[in-house]
């Protein structure tokens, strides 16, 4: 996979605690106007599989929804890879799966974190976003075997619903 060659145009960052695992966040940014896709990276610290039997780490799920909204399975909803991505790509014609290609439109769209595990230590995350539309679409993934479906999460109606968002800071 490639990487972009430029800095990212957005760099969001934060801290989970132990008490924030299986809580899920959007963290909003803002797009401009005509791109032809959005190459997205993630990082973070003592990962650790999503197996629960594994200890002693870390395991952040990602996805993303567009500027129509953050509803589950809504028409905003552009894909869910969990753990099993680090990078992907969305774009107008294509992108990595299991995430949707459409339409690049300008206004607010959202990133999902998801810690599943979290060490006793905390979790520090990057997520690294670039804006370029002269370049082409070259950030793109291998497949994968995750799931599009962002999922529910028992005795807490959904998404994340009415909490607010966790302290991520945006650079």
């Amino acid at each position: 996979m490639d990487r972009p060659t430029t800095s990212p145009d957005i760099v969001l960052t934060g801290h989970f605690d132990p008490r924030d695992e299986r809580r899920y966040t959007h963290v909003p940014f803002r797009v401009p106007a005509r791109l032809d896709h959005i190459p997205v990276e993630l990082g973070y610290g003592d990962r650790i599989t999503s197996d629960p039997r594994a200890r002693d780490g870390n395991t952040l799920d990602i996805g993303l929804f567009d500027e129509r909204g953050t509803a589950a399975s809504g028409p905003g909803f552009r894909g869910w890879s969990g753990s099993n991505r680090l990078a992907f790509t969305v774009g107008t014609d294509w992108a990595t799966p299991p995430y949707r290609s459409g339409p690049i439109g300008a206004g607010t769209w959202h990133v999902l974190l998801g810690p599943h595990e979290v060490w006793a230590k905390g979790l520090d995350c990057r997520v690294e976003i670039w804006f370029d539309p002269a370049s082409p679409a070259s950030h793109r993934c291998r497949t994968s075997r995750a799931s599009s479906t962002p999922p529910a999460i028992p005795g807490r109606g959904g998404l994340a619903a009415g909490r607010p968002p966790l302290p991520l800071a945006l650079l």
